[in-house]
């Protein structure tokens, strides 16, 4: 019912609604329509989530004429919930917990909805419940490059001390990357769900798929030993940022199709930047414990392995950009889903 009256109004009605909704002045004929304001407001904010065509068409026209209020449909929806859960709105949370459901299962909804459209910070203060701070929109990439980091220092120790790479490296790899997650986890107190699905799991694991490939083809890791030594020794960086620029591209068109109305280009590149650099976290742990393997004497039947920093960064490079191909080629889901 609500549904349809919405989808009823035009523009600058429906655009007045919804601003009202935020400054609590929603007036008497709603109330004599629907039982509870509260009730009202959760009709609303399923129908602003809703991913039917009418409902996008109504919300990219009001993108095109200002949004609501100078809002666009995420800020909207996460301003109303904000505006629900944070005030003096005690029937909201009554009315969910006792007539519609789970409160917990409520909001994950809406924090997928959020990770589905790839903002990250969204979800993220949605899950905290408090004001959104700045730091909240670099969470999942700082995170993901600060592994990143982790693993780098543990690959440097294993080829200036040890010059190679052993069982060590993997041991050390793993343990840097646990004590990063768990610091981490600690500091934003999110529940391992939501943390996971923070991290894009279904990314990681395509990464996963490709070093496996690679493990598979013991030539094409020979060919990326002598890339470094047979030719000039910056080659490997250059082809290496080129496929992560690869990655970027199929990233941004990735994103673009998953999310409606059509994100700003800022919004668009940020996204983007976002997954390839939980990619680019995901590719260098992997790196860390499997690069033993794939750069081992026996495996490659080769002597005296020992690979240089651009060898290195290239393996990764090819993982991360095989396992993105298969993500967005063969998988029809989206890579924020869950396994």
């Amino acid at each position: 019912m609500v549904t349809e009256y919405l989808q009823s109004l035009n523009l600058p009605a429906l655009r007045k609604m919804l601003a009202d909704l935020l400054a609590d002045t929603v007036s008497s004929d709603f109330n004599d329509s629907w039982e509870t304001r509260a009730n009202f407001r959760h009709e609303v904010l399923r129908w602003c989530v809703r991913g039917s065509g009418g409902v996008s068409v109504q919300w990219e026209a009001l993108e095109g004429c200002g949004g609501v209020g100078g809002r666009g449909r995420e800020r909207y929806v996460l301003a109303l919930w904000e505006h629900l859960t944070k005030g003096e709105n005690t029937e909201w949370r009554d009315l969910i917990e006792n007539r519609l459901g789970n409160w917990t299962i409520y909001r994950n909804s809406l924090f997928s909805w959020f990770l589905g459209r790839f903002n990250l910070s969204a979800a993220l203060a949605l899950k905290r419940w408090h004001e959104r701070a700045t730091w909240e929109a670099v969470f999942a990439p700082g995170l993901c490059l600060s592994l990143c980091g982790a693993a780098t220092a543990v690959l440097a120790w294993s080829l200036y001390w040890q010059h190679r790479l052993s069982s060590s490296t993997t041991l050390f790899g793993a343990l840097t990357s646990f004590i990063v997650l768990l610091v981490a986890r600690l500091l934003t107190q999110l529940d391992f769900s939501s943390f996971v699905q923070m991290l894009l799991p279904r990314l990681g694991a395509t990464v996963g798929i490709g070093y496996l490939t690679l493990a598979l083809a013991p030539d094409l890791i020979r060919r990326i030993y002598r890339t470094g030594t047979d030719s000039d020794v910056w080659f490997p960086y250059v082809l290496a940022a080129a496929l992560t620029m690869g990655c970027y591209a199929f990233t941004l068109l990735h994103v673009s199709r998953r999310v409606a109305p059509p994100l700003e280009k800022l919004q668009l590149h940020g996204r983007s930047l976002a997954v390839v650099a939980i990619g680019i976290g995901h590719a260098t742990i992997g790196l860390t414990l499997l690069g033993p393997l794939l750069f081992d004497s026996l495996f490659l039947e080769l002597s005296d392995v020992h690979p240089c920093p651009g060898q290195l960064i290239l393996t990764a490079a090819v993982a991360l950009s095989l396992g993105v191909a298969l993500q967005l080629v063969w998988e029809e889901k989206s890579l924020t889903e869950p396994l």
